[in-house]
Parts: C-alpha cells; sequence; structure tokens
C-alpha cells in the first residue's frame, strides 16, 4: 500500500519553504536517507531525506513550489530492496586505478610554472576608494561612513549640502544633525538625496528578473 510522506518540520520559527529541486521521480527506487527534494528557508537550504527504502509513486511537489510542514510531497511504496538497488557497486570505484600510471611522465612539466611572473608586471595597481558619490553633487565626492550615509538616508538629507567637520573633509553624524537643526530653524526643508538612476542593462544581453526568495529575501 502506498504511503504519503510529509515535510518534517523545517526548524524553530520557519513555517514554509521554497523548493528549489527535485530529485527523484515517479518509478525511482530510493534508499533510506536519499534526498528526495531540496527546500530553501530564510535560514538555509536543506536537504529532505527519504524515511525508508522505497519506489517513488508520484511526486506532489515541483521546483519553485512553496511548501510548508506537514504537507504531502511524495507518495511511495515501501521496499526493501529499493537500498540495494540504488547503491553503487564498489567495483566501479576502483575501474579508474590505471590512472596514476600516466601521472609518471608528468613531473617534466613543471618548466612552465615560471611564466605566471611575466604578466604580474603588467598587471594594472588597484585604487581603492571608500568614499561613494552623491548623485546630486554633479560627481563631487562627499566621504562618509556607510553608518553616516544609512542616517542621511533615513532623514532624507543630501549629504552634498552637509557642512563637514571630520579628518579630510569627511561627513560626520553630528554634522547631518546640524544641518537638520539649521534648516529646521530656517523654516526650510532638508534636500533629499535621490537614489541614483540604474543603467539600461539590455544594451549588454538578455534581462532576466526573478523575484528574492529565502536567505536573499531576508538579507535584503
Amino acid at each position: 500500500m502506498a504511503k504519503e510522506f510529509k515535510l518534517p518540520a523545517l526548524g524553530e520559527g520557519v513555517d514554509s519553504g521554497d523548493v528549489v529541486g527535485v530529485g527523484v521521480k515517479a518509478g525511482d527506487k530510493v534508499a533510506k536517507g536519499q534526498s528526495l527534494l531540496e527546500v530553501e528557508t530564510n535560514k538555509a537550504v536543506m536537504d529532505v531525506p527519504a524515511p525508508e527504502d522505497a519506489v517513488i509513486s508520484s511526486v506532489a511537489v515541483k521546483a519553485g513550489d512553496k511548501v510548508k510542514p506537514g504537507q504531502v510531497v511524495v507518495s511511495y511504496e515501501p521496499s526493501a530492496g529499493a537500498a540495494k538497488a540504488t547503491a553503487p557497486t564498489p567495483a566501479q570505484a576502483p575501474a579508474k586505478s590505471p590512472a596514476p600510471a600516466a601521472s609518471s611522465a608528468a613531473p617534466a612539466a613543471p618548466a612552465p610554472a615560471s611564466t605566471p611572473s611575466a604578466p604580474s608586471a603588467a598587471a594594472p595597481a588597484l585604487s581603492v576608494s571608500f568614499a561613494a558619490a552623491d548623485p546630486a553633487s554633479s560627481g563631487r565626492i562627499v566621504p562618509a561612513s556607510p553608518s553616516v550615509r544609512k542616517f542621511a538616508r533615513e532623514l532624507g538629507v543630501n549629504l552634498a549640502a552637509v557642512r563637514a567637520t571630520g579628518p579630510q573633509g569627511r561627513v560626520l553624524e553630528s554634522d547631518v544633525k546640524n544641518h537638520v537643526k539649521q534648516v529646521m530653524a530656517s523654516g526650510g526643508t532638508a534636500s533629499a538625496a535621490a537614489p541614483p538612476p540604474l543603467p539600461d542593462f539590455s544594451k549588454w544581453g538578455q534581462v532576466e528578473r526573478t523575484p528574492l526568495k529565502g536567505v536573499r529575501k531576508a538579507t535584503a
């Protein structure tokens, strides 16, 4: 008699997940512990193992489906011989043992190892800057830490309009606060920094949009 395999608990506080891969189909023989499908949650991607040796009768989910613990994902017929049918035979692994004979002639090849030194001389030096350009400042670089930039965005302040008092012209959090106080005292409004427009990516090839999910969605 066919049995139904329900999705087990995915973890504490996790009430659903997305199927990112299905490794079996109807008619497949699986061994206990063999992965049936992969489910992605906000925390990780995990394998869902087979509960016992079995023959798959039907698969109720596909890649891209959202599943919840307790949902039926696979129907199967228990089979004691399924593990033997799917387990690889030990004779298959040693079949490639003659390969080391070819490696005995390989020690003569280390000579080209010195060639990578030539391209390294022509490698351009990388210049790294932690200051980002403010889109509303006509290309002027506004030095500020990520935390200060976040603070300014939350208040709707354009960093280009803030008087910097930090070392080397860096905008500090106190500068942003003082700027807001001055604007409010004068009865005006702080100028908001508009996000830079994205380029037209279609110029470089086909563009495909996919929604964020799982770990990436939680991170964003």
